[in-house]
């Protein structure tokens, strides 16, 4: 069974970090549970409803901006408590990128179905590069 959230539904306070070195670079890998009142999660499931028009998929902008602020509150709380090095602004936004390559984006859609997104962890260099690591499917 796959327990989702809806965007809106999403806590950082929630987000629990376990971090161990990064064996593909030179820097850290955090593993991300995700912990409330009823379950934990390894990782963080968000369900958000697109519109296939044309065969194009379509978010709401509403939605487009709850998955960015999410993405944006994750690095931004991981850089304020666990940052084992100096980030420099130097944060991969690739959540963003990717809804606005792959989704059009419009302020009202009439869904004809979902997506999730799983944000597994976040990765650290010792250069200074942050990012998430993530999947939609």
């Amino acid at each position: 069974m796959l327990i989702t959230l809806k965007p809106e539904q999403f806590s950082i306070d929630k987000l629990n970090y376990e971090t161990m070195p990064n064996s593909l670079v030179d820097g850290f890998y955090n593993k991300l549970e995700y912990c409330d009142d009823i379950c934990t999660m390894r990782g963080v499931f968000i369900k958000f409803e697109i519109e296939m028009l044309d065969n194009k998929p379509y978010i709401a902008t509403k939605t487009y901006q709850y998955l960015c602020s999410i993405e944006q509150s994750i690095c931004e709380f991981y850089i304020s408590k666990y940052a084992q090095t100096n980030m420099n602004n130097n944060v991969s936004e690739k959540i963003s990128e990717l809804l606005q390559r792959n989704y059009e984006i419009k302020d009202v859609i009439h869904p004809t179905g979902s997506r999730v997104l799983e944000i597994k962890c976040i990765w650290e260099t010792k250069a200074g590069r942050m990012g998430l690591g993530f999947s939609i499917y």
